[in-house]
Order: C-alpha cells, then structure tokens, then sequence
C-alpha cells in the first residue's frame, strides 16, 4: 500500500487471498492506522514547491501556524519541536510569489526568522518492515 500497490498487486506478491488482503486493508483503514490522501502533483502543472521552516521568538505556536496556513500558496503546516518551530509546505509559480509569502510571515511580530528550500526531488516512498507484521 505505502508503495501504491493495488489490493490485487499485494495478494499476488505476498500469495495472499484477495479477500484477505482486502479485509486486512479495510480493518487498517476503520482503525485509522493506514489514511488514504490524494495528492496534486504540483510540479506537473508548473508549479514549485518546498518548505518553510519558520522559528518563532515568543507566542502562541499553533495561533502563528494558523496565521501561516491561512496565507496564499501555503497547503499545510506542521509544529515541531527541535530546530524550526513551523514547517510549511509552500507552492508557487515564480520566485516573487515565494518572496511575497515570506514578507508576508516576516511581518508576524512574533517571527525571528525563516529559512526556506525548494524541493528538487522527492523519492518513491519505500517499503517498510512493518507491512509484513501488519498483514500478519
């Protein structure tokens, strides 16, 4: 499934019943252990991506990341804790879009800095050990 594999791929692969690999698949779905998303592919229709690492001086984490997600070209946040306080995934068409973001955030009061990457390559997701457990 991680691999995007289809219920018929995985029961040929692992010589597993369809219905079972079905069942099994439908029960990591009700237990919210396995989320199905869909995704755009941003860069086929042109446009840039990356991410936004944002480091707060003082204030409210959630309140800024929400002040974040609520600016144009921004299509999710994360909080952390560690090195930035607020990873952003950011998407824009030309630089001056991304600059303008940026301005945007550095504006927020409670902001120290942002540094910022554009994603150039993004691997298949890989298999983990933990599938065949999970099927077990």
């Amino acid at each position: 499934m991680v691999n995007g594999r289809n219920n018929k791929e995985i029961s040929s692969q692992l010589s597993i019943p369809l219905s079972t690999i079905q069942r099994r698949v439908r029960t990591l779905l009700t237990k919210g252990i396995v989320t199905p998303r869909v995704q755009l592919n941003y860069e086929k229709l042109g446009f840039k991506t990356g991410l936004l690492h944002i480091y707060l001086k003082n204030g409210d984490i959630e309140k800024t990341a929400k002040k974040v997600y609520d600016l144009d070209g921004i299509t999710s946040y994360e909080i952390h804790i560690g090195n930035s306080d607020i990873l952003a995934n950011v998407v824009y068409k030309e630089g001056k879009e991304l600059l303008d973001i940026i301005i945007a955030i550095k504006k927020f009061s409670e902001v120290e800095r942002i540094v910022w990457s554009e994603r150039i390559y993004r691997s298949p997701s890989k298999e983990i050990q933990v599938e065949q457990k999970l099927l077990n």
